[in-house]
């Protein structure tokens, strides 16, 4: 019986994952796919993708260098900084085609390794 709560449990929880992941993923695809064309929005989230991997497998001496306390407190506040110029052009920023990829890239890197820190 407690193995198939726990089993139970282990399937909502990995539902509300999948749901906390994809809806901002749905949200943000839709919001590049009003500066790009909708070919371009995949290319930018693979893209994305490697370069967190990459920093990924780095993270690990990052954290060895500056300590996890540090290291999320770069994260946390690079991740606002690049959050910024994508919030509209309210700030007076000029958002062409790379910059939009750059800071968007940096966003989304930037998230997954505040979770990767936090864990």
């Amino acid at each position: 019986m407690l193995n198939k709560r726990l089993r139970l449990y282990t399937y909502l929880g990995a539902i509300f994952m999948a749901t906390y992941s994809s809806l901002p993923a749905y949200i943000n695809s839709s919001f590049l796919s009003d500066f790009f064309a909708e070919e371009k929005v995949g290319w930018i989230y693979a893209f994305g993708s490697i370069i967190t991997i990459i920093l990924m497998a780095l993270a690990p001496q990052l954290i060895y260098r500056l300590g996890n306390r540090r290291f999320l407190l770069w994260l946390t506040s690079l991740s606002i900084i690049s959050l910024i110029p994508l919030a509209g052009n309210g700030w007076g920023l000029p958002l062409n085609g790379l910059s939009i990829i750059i800071f968007f890239t940096a966003y989304t890197t930037l998230g997954y390794l505040t979770r990767y820190g936090l864990d």
